[in-house]
Order: structure tokens, then sequence, then C-alpha cells
């Protein structure tokens, strides 16, 4: 028997980016080892940048589906309680993103997601500053960072590394506020920067510049809410520096009671695991 879990290549609000699918699939791999159940996941675009994983097919096969798991029923249920029957076919809600990942997070990321490229090799401390913008400013306005954030945790990072650093911009909204902002503070205050190329390939091309694998090997990540930014965060180089907005998580996210925010929760209450660690709030 399989434990079967679904991500969609297409169709559903949680399968539209690469970020919230690989959040999705994390969830996938880490409940499959944590039951001993197999597991079929059907391939997504970009997923190719990893080494091969196992249990990716083209499509789900044909099975009796006997439970579907709920984001709520895995946040409820004590994780010692959550006994999966070995001879029952499951399938994982299509929803499933931040919610679960310090409650299921036995198996490394950076192991997980190995990838097929290596890190890259360099002599100057790489700064990745993550803006997102696009659909934020319709669902969720208040996940938008202003300018101060941005401006003071550069300051903050330059400051510490004093020297001999490369700071490069990632953006998928060229008309964001805070992104013309900060270029501005930069070019004014004559701060080196480059921009992340359009080599995207997880998402249109429509939706702006990004670039997962450079924000992967990233030593220093200034931190957006986005999923494409966190989950970069969560491959590559090992024990990045992310940097958060405390506004944002403090201000915001701590008095919510949506249940995907107790990530941000658990990440202020615990500073966060090995794979995910919060270094400084700004």
């Amino acid at each position: 028997n399989f434990f079967t879990m679904i991500i969609a290549d297409t169709g559903g609000w949680a399968g539209a980016g690469f970020g919230n699918r690989l959040l999705l699939l994390n969830n996938v791999l880490q409940l499959s080892h944590f039951s001993g159940h197999q597991v079929y996941f059907t391939n997504f675009t970009g997923l190719d940048i990893f080494k091969q994983i196992k249990g990716m097919v083209p499509q789900l096969p044909e099975m009796t589906i006997h439970h579907t798991l709920t984001p709520q029923e895995l946040l409820d249920t004590p994780k010692e309680d959550l006994k999966l029957q070995p001879n029952l076919n499951y399938k994982l809600e299509n929803a499933t993103l931040f919610e679960l990942f310090f409650k299921f997070s036995d198996l490394s990321t950076f192991d997980l997601f190995s990838q097929i490229k290596p890190n890259i090799t360099s002599d100057k401390i790489n700064v990745g500053v993550h803006f997102r913008g696009r659909d934020f400013k319709i669902w969720d306005p208040k996940c938008l960072l202003d300018e101060s954030y941005y401006i003071n945790a550069i300051k903050f990072v330059i400051e510490e590394v004093k020297e001999n650093f490369e700071l490069t911009l990632y953006y998928d909204d060229i008309r964001l506020d805070s992104f013309k902002s900060v270029v501005k503070w930069l070019d004014d205050s004559k701060i080196g920067y480059s921009r992340g190329e359009i080599t995207d390939r997880f998402n249109p091309s429509n939706w702006g510049q990004g670039d997962f694998f450079g924000l992967s090997q990233c030593d220093y990540i200034i931190s957006s809410p986005s999923t494409f930014c966190v989950t970069a965060a969560m491959c590559g180089k090992k024990n990045k520096k992310i940097v958060h907005s405390k506004d944002f998580i403090v201000g915001y996210k701590l008095n919510t009671d949506y249940f995907r925010d107790i990530f941000w929760k658990t990440l202020y209450q615990t500073g966060g695991n090995n794979d995910y660690k919060l270094y400084k709030l700004i």
C-alpha cells in the first residue's frame, strides 16, 4: 500500500507558485518518512534543479483513497497520536504549506532538496534582498514590507560584515514602492549592488525577476514573507543568516488566528530550527 499525497501541477491557488509547491512537497516527504508509507507525487516546473526525488511520477497511479489528511487534522493531532494505518492509502490535501514545517521536520530540507548544481564558491559574502509585490497587493497588503525595513536591514548587514560583500536585489515587481525607494537610496548612498537576472524558470516570465538558485546560495537573506524566498533559505548553502521584519512578524503575524501563521509564531518563539533559523528581526 502507498501513502498517497498529491501535488498538482496546475489548478488551485496553493499550486500556483514554486515556493508553495516546494513547501507542499516537503510536507509530503516529511509525512512519508514519519509514517513509513511510500509516496507518489507529480512533477512540477523547476523541480529538476534538485537531484531526483524518489516517488516522482508523471501522473498519479489509480488507487483507492481511504482517507484525506487535512491541514487542520495534522495541526490539531499531537504528533505522537497521529497513527497512519499501514493498510490504508492517504491523500494529503493540496493546501498544506507553512503550517506543518516545524511540526514535521525529522528530515533536513538541505538533504531532501540537495542540488545538482554545486554551491557557489566566492570569496565575498553574498547578501540577497528579496522583494515581493505582485499579488500580495491584492490578497494581503500587510505582507508588503516598507522601505524602512529594507534600508535598516541592509545597513545592519553592511555594518556587521563591513566589507567584501556582494549585494543582490531579487524582486518580482519593478513597480513596487519599497523596491523603487531602496534602489534610489542605494544609488544615492553609492552602495554597489546587482539585480537578479530574469532566470526564474519557476514562474511565468511576466511575473518579474528572481533567481531561486542565487538566493539559495546567499550568506545573508534579507527576506520577504514570500514562500519563494523562504524555501530558497531552506536549500543550498547552510547556516544562512536570515533577517525578517519585526513589524511583519511581531506587529502582524503574532496577532492573527490564521492557521498558517503558526510558522511565524513558532519562528519567533523558538528561533526556528537547523533548516530555517531566524538571525535578526529589524
